[in-house]
């Protein structure tokens, strides 16, 4: 199945994980590509950075 997501936040970011997981093809939308990619530490609710669960 194909699934898009909007944000990366606490809720777009595990979603996206687990529907990848379960073999669907998934896209992530945010506002802005770079800010997201280019965040090293982990968020304020502790999840780790985008560019590192992608």
């Amino acid at each position: 199945m194909k699934i898009g997501i909007l944000g990366t936040g606490m809720v777009g970011q595990p979603l996206g994980g687990k529907f990848i997981e379960l073999g669907h093809d998934v896209v992530i939308g945010t506002r802005d590509v770079t800010t997201t990619l280019s965040q090293e530490s982990p968020n304020r609710y502790g999840m780790p950075p985008f560019s590192a669960c992608s």
